[in-house]
């Protein structure tokens, strides 16, 4: 086999233009390696070699693709296989790829024969050498003399040493072999690696896996690179979309929205159900035209939890009249489902929806999803990226969207909230890259599938006693007849949905949005602010009603109901936003609070919180700090439950000073949510700690350094009401209580209790 130039290996594999550019970039890359230097030569003779200014994290060169997803990161691996070998830089090439399902495809596009092999019709590569985590024991010992080209083929899981994951073998002794298999792979000389999805890998334990390969050489692919200093080719999602290479992203919101924040979730279901079947009438249609095979569009609905996902699942079968026709997939699925997810494409599949929780990021793609329905209450833009590259692949067969008689069909719908209150909206308008950042890839680079699960208490004795305490507050509410004093447009009323081509900017009517219907707009209205304003009680249900009626009667100019809820239909949450803002200003500052000290504790019971399914407990000595968000975070030797989930590195660092000062600290706990709510006029307050330390009580709360210097009127109002609190019951008692307002910017790791309480914010000047 002859050197080939990458135009001709672009050629000889129908490689895109983004392909063929990539492909372009590597060789000029190495050229100019060749020409002072060698890849086997220290890093900082490689760089110097380089032109620009790349850098490397690696103890090895490593060359970074930032692609878009849907683009053919994958072919683009396979040419650049076919022309390191052809331009004799390597025969050995070690892919590495980051889940189950992306491992089994690769197998297969990699298997001589099979009809996606990624080398039919390649001169010389018919019958390649494919070596796979799962036979590697058996078929290393087939070496011949001619050293054929071989390719290796692994889960990055296989390639880890030590605990349960021994069984693998990989770093084991062989007979056969003389060495390990990790041995035998280090002594290749020639190795390249190829990361799929390289951004999963930086984690320590994957990192140490691929470096200790002792790999010659690098290629890391990645939608979301982890890791920029090594990028050398870079094609956006935005500009995948502009060129035609995938579907039309469409993000749908609503315009002339008057619907309230708790209804939009529905609400947004109902919506992106509706595009669902208009788009099945759109495909229909086209298919009919223009002799295509019809194709069977799907939804795709991401949530958060599990028990969500089954009640979600459940509704659309008996409410939505999606009996048999919808697919739940999470870390808990069985094999029946799995099979069906990897069966959606063919005939003989009936899903038309998929619901799935944190499962569908990297490795599973089908051509037929053309709406994505995001209710998952948070995610970060990584996450948001990957989901929407699961459906951004063309339909038809085509290969680029202009084949199309009418390219407009090949259009992936999102459905968001009202513009701009909804993170796909955000990203999805944003430019450049969509907005993503390395911080969002660390976040969302191991994100799991979450369950509500119960925390138990330990074996720990806990001394700690909490009564519980009434509040009587009494408020001055000014209710006056108030007028509108915000501009409501004149538009139409109907709320419409709004599609915009985030390429073009352009705005097209979908439809007709959904709306709720009220029985009585002006009643809701009035309990839903009795509901929001916590000086408000029952008895002034009456009041509150008239003043809601004359606040329509201003708006509209008329006596009529019909206008009212006619009004409503179209303005009701800016209506209420509005009256919530004007009664708020007319209650009284100096509301006072008694507080009244019972005989009855607290019960401190096994508490719920959110984790990420089969998490365990993590001790608080180990657990990385970009972890502890999102873990429960235990092994303490002084408190009442097993482990905690905090909100921040310096609520943890306080919970370490507590647990580990045993001079000055008895015992503490975080506060579960919802034991010790202290009743404060705009509602409640939930403190974070609680610490015993001789015959004093600590009620401890971290805020954020600007919150304090600022002087947040709700942080104000939270130490003014808890040191309240603490005079009440230490008066009713006996026993001393202190509150203390931490600064988060004044804990640092290691630092011990005295030292962080000589750091706390002085209250009475602080709440006068």
């Amino acid at each position: 086999m002859g050197g080939l130039t990458p135009k001709e290996i672009a050629t000889e594999f129908g490689l895109r233009d983004p392909q063929r550019r990539a492909l372009t970039r590597l060789d000029a890359t190495l050229e100019a390696i060749k020409r002072s230097s060698d890849l086997r030569e220290p890093l900082d003779d490689v760089l110097a070699s380089l032109p620009g200014p790349l850098s490397f994290d690696t103890n090895f060169p490593s060359f970074g693709f930032d692609m878009a997803t849907g683009i053919g990161k994958t072919k683009l691996a396979a040419a650049s296989i076919v022309y390191l070998a052809r331009n004799g830089y390597s025969r050995n090439f070690f892919f590495i790829v980051p889940g189950e399902t992306i491992y089994a495809k690769l197998i297969r596009e990699l298997t001589p024969g099979e009809p996606d092999y990624l080398f039919r019709g390649i001169g010389g590569f018919d019958d390649i050498r494919l070596v796979t985590g799962d036979d590697y024991l058996f078929r290393e010992t087939l070496t011949v003399t001619e050293d054929p080209l071989t390719v290796y083929v692994f889960n990055i899981q296989k390639l880890l040493s030590g605990g349960t994951r021994q069984r693998y073998k990989f770093h084991t002794f062989q007979e056969t072999l003389g060495a390990s298999f990790a041995d035998t792979i280090r002594d290749k000389g020639d190795l390249v690696v190829l990361m799929d999805e390289s951004h999963r890998y930086r984690g320590p334990e994957y990192f140490a896996a691929i470096q200790g390969l002792g790999p010659m050489l690098g290629m890391e692919f990645s939608a979301t690179p982890a890791f920029r200093g090594n990028v050398i080719y870079e094609y956006s999602l935005k500009q995948a979309i502009a060129d035609g290479w995938v579907k039309r992203l469409r993000p749908i919101y609503r315009q002339n929205d008057a619907a309230f924040d708790e209804e939009l979730d529905e609400l947004k279901l109902i919506d992106g159900l509706k595009v669902h079947e208009q788009t099945k009438l759109e495909l229909d249609t086209y298919a009919d035209a223009t002799g295509a095979k019809r194709i069977r569009p799907m939804v795709l609905i991401n949530i958060e939890l599990i028990d969500r996902a089954n009640e979600l699942a459940k509704k659309l079968e008996e409410d939505f009249g999606y009996a048999g026709r919808v697919l739940v997939i999470h870390s808990r699925s069985d094999d029946e489902e799995e099979r069906q997810l990897v069966e959606l494409e063919s005939e003989r599949s009936s899903i038309e929806i998929v619901v799935h929780v944190n499962r569908l990021r990297e490795g599973w793609d089908v051509r037929n999803i053309f709406t994505i329905i995001p209710l998952r209450a948070s995610i970060s833009n990584t996450l948001t990226e990957q989901t929407i590259g699961r459906g951004v692949r063309l339909p038809f067969g085509v290969n680029n969207r202009e084949e199309l008689a009418r390219p407009e069909v090949a259009t992936l719908s999102v459905i968001c909230y009202q513009r701009g209150r909804d993170n796909y909206a955000r990203i999805i308008a944003s430019a450049g890259q969509l907005g993503i950042t390395e911080d969002d890839v660390a976040d969302a680079a191991d994100v799991k599938d979450t369950e509500r699960v119960t925390v138990e208490r330990t074996n720990f004795k806990s001394t700690i006693r909490v009564p519980e305490v009434e509040a009587k507050i009494q408020s001055t509410v000014e209710f006056t007849a108030f007028a509108p004093k915000v501009e409501l447009t004149d538009d139409e009323a109907v709320a419409k949905l709004i599609g915009v081509d985030i390429v073009e900017g352009e705005q097209e009517e979908v439809g007709v949005a959904t709306a709720t219907v009220l029985n009585d707009p002006v009643a809701h209205l009035a309990q839903t602010l009795l509901d929001r304003v916590a000086e408000l009680t029952a008895k002034d249900a009456p009041t509150v009603a008239r003043i809601v009626k004359a606040y329509l009667k201003s708006a509209t100019g008329s006596d009529e109901k019909s206008e009212w809820d006619s009004y409503l239909e179209g303005k009701r949450r800016y209506a209420r936003e509005d009256l919530l803002r004007q009664i708020r200003a007319n209650i009284q500052k100096d509301s006072e609070v008694e507080y009244k000290v019972t005989d009855a504790n607290i019960e401190f019971g096994p508490y719920e919180t959110v984790l990420p399914v089969g998490s365990g407990v993590s001790d608080y000595k180990t657990v990385p700090n970009r972890e502890i968000r999102r873990s429960l975070v235990g092994g303490y030797a002084r408190t009442l439950y097993q482990g905690y989930r905090f909100d921040a590195q310096q609520e943890k660092w306080l919970a370490d000073a507590l647990d580990r000062d045993d001079s000055d600290v008895d015992e503490w706990l975080k506060v579960p949510e919802g034991k010790l709510a202290i009743q404060i006029p705009a509602g409640r307050y939930l403190p974070d700690l609680i610490a015993r330390s001789g015959g004093a009580m600590y009620l401890l709360e971290v805020k954020q350094a600007r919150e304090v210097d600022e002087k947040n009127p709700a942080v104000v109002e939270k130490a003014r009401r808890a040191r309240e609190w603490c005079e009440a019951v230490t008066k009713a008692t006996g026993a001393e209580w202190r509150y203390y307002l931490l600064r988060h910017d004044r804990i640092k790791e290691g630092d011990k209790l005295k030292g962080i309480l000589a750091g706390a914010v002085a209250l009475d000047a602080f709440i006068r």
